[in-house]
């Protein structure tokens, strides 16, 4: 037998493996009853913070216990934006490197390296989606405005990110390189800037929210 907590409730499932999605829908419908998120679960001690349900079901056999750790949407927001702002931040230093790649012909080394930048932002759009998605949902509303900034400005540099592909697609890879030195460089610099802004303001109301 299972036992799940969440939220101060507990229910209790049979140890079968065609019950973990009604185990993860418990603990959801309790979590999210309280506009909450989780933010992972503790299955007999281990911390579990990503793919939950297969985790589950491997170990489906001798697990005792599930519980539900919640977390305020804004919290996770913010996690996930510092997440994104680190890994932007790591594609800055070959910028210049890819640039000057593209304007010589463009290698596949550095054709790998643009794709991988690619499929990274095309990820991290979908994930600020979700989470400015979840911004709107939370009941402080005191941060929309620092999220829309941040959306804005990614915004502006996924639009980048067509106009290289466009330029590739007509053979002028120059003006790819270009664009990838003056364009995503400084859009990638004004998104994590952005991004630590919004940290900063949350700081800020944690220390005056402590020191009430």
């Amino acid at each position: 037998m299972i036992t799940i907590k969440a939220m101060g409730e507990v229910r209790e499932f049979d140890n079968d493996p065609e019950k973990v999605s009604e185990m993860m829908d418990t603990i959801l419908l309790l979590v999210e009853a309280e506009n909450l998120v989780v933010d992972h679960l503790m299955i007999d001690g281990v911390e579990v913070r990503n793919n939950h349900r297969n985790y589950i079901k491997e170990h489906i056999d001798e697990i005792k216990e599930i519980e539900a750790i919640p977390a305020g949407k804004i919290d996770i927001a913010l996690d996930n934006i510092e997440q994104i702002a680190d890994g932007l931040e790591s594609f800055v230093p070959m910028m210049d490197i890819l640039a000057e790649d593209f304007r010589q012909g463009v290698s596949e080394r550095g054709w790998n390296e643009f794709e991988a930048m690619i499929n990274t932002m095309i990820q991290v759009d979908g994930w600020l989606k979700e989470t400015f998605m979840m911004v709107l949902d939370a009941d402080d509303n005191s941060y929309n405005t620092k999220f829309d900034r941040v959306r804005n400005e990614y915004q502006k540099l996924y639009n980048v990110l067509h106009d290289i592909e466009n330029a590739l697609n007509y053979d002028d890879p120059v003006k790819a390189g270009d664009l990838i030195e003056n364009k995503v460089k400084k859009h990638v610099a004004e998104t994590c800037k952005r991004i630590r802004e919004t940290l900063e303001f949350a700081a800020e109301k944690r220390e005056k929210k402590d020191g009430e």
